[in-house]
C-alpha cells in the first residue's frame, strides 16, 4: 500500500470510530454522488420546513455554490 493510500486508510478509521458518527459509503465513488448524497440529507432532515417540497436544482446549486466558497482554502473551511 502506498503512503497516500495508508493515510486515507487511518483518516477512514479515524472517522469511523468513537464520537464521530461517520460511515464510510463505498457506493459513494463521484463528488456526483457525494453531492446527490448531501442533497438527500437536507431534504430529508429538514423535510418539515420545506413544507414536504424538497429543493430545487436552483436552490441546491446555491447551496453548492456557497459550500464550495466557504470551503475554498483548508483556513475557510475552519
Amino acid at each position: 500500500m502506498n503512503h497516500e493510500a495508508q493515510i486515507e486508510k487511518n483518516f477512514i478509521e479515524i472517522l469511523t470510530q468513537r464520537e464521530n458518527q461517520w460511515t464510510f459509503r463505498d457506493d459513494i465513488k463521484t463528488e456526483a454522488a457525494l453531492w446527490d448524497n448531501l442533497r438527500g440529507n437536507i431534504n430529508r432532515i429538514n423535510l418539515a420546513k420545506l413544507d414536504g417540497i424538497p429543493l430545487t436544482d436552483k436552490e441546491f446549486e446555491q447551496l453548492v455554490v456557497e459550500f464550495k466558497r466557504l470551503t475554498a482554502t483548508p483556513f475557510n473551511a475552519s
